[in-house]
């Protein structure tokens, strides 16, 4: 039977909030380029825009849905589904300084996602100082203790 591990707040972080964010930031962005052209006062707003794209690029549209069995993990984008050994974890580890402390988990062998994919757990740490409990649970499930 499948758990899911990721946190159901994934399509919202994945979907919602960064086309809210870019869509508003980039209509505001473009409406000053259009009126007043590309200025000095408009290259701030512009560089802004596509630090932002980027930042959420690497942070919330990469992230994908989690499940897991007894023997394998199914790593969705909500789009298309793969199955992945267990096996095929090689590390996993989370990274502490965003809010939603996601976590990255590498593979031995690539797999249509890649290497390594970004998800967020559906456990909260209960302090910024200790390892987050997915952490500990991923690193069970895959044998890697």
């Amino acid at each position: 039977m499948r758990t899911t591990i990721s946190s159901a707040a994934t399509i919202f972080y994945k979907f919602v909030f960064p086309t809210i964010w870019i869509g508003l930031f980039g209509v505001g962005t473009i409406a000053q380029l259009v009126k007043t052209g590309f200025t000095d006062e408009t290259r701030a707003p512009f560089i802004g825009l596509l630090f932002g794209i980027l930042i959420f690029y690497a942070s919330c549209i990469r992230l994908k849905k989690v499940e897991i069995d007894n023997d394998n993990m199914y790593v969705s984008n909500y789009f298309s589904e793969i199955e992945v050994e267990k096996s095929n974890i090689l590390y996993v580890e989370e990274v502490r300084f965003f809010n939603t402390r996601p976590i990255w988990i590498y593979f031995r062998e690539p797999t249509a996602y890649g290497k390594r994919i970004l998800f967020i757990p559906s456990q909260r740490p209960i302090s910024i100082f200790k390892d987050s409990p997915m952490v500990k649970r991923l690193i069970k499930f895959a044998d890697l203790e």
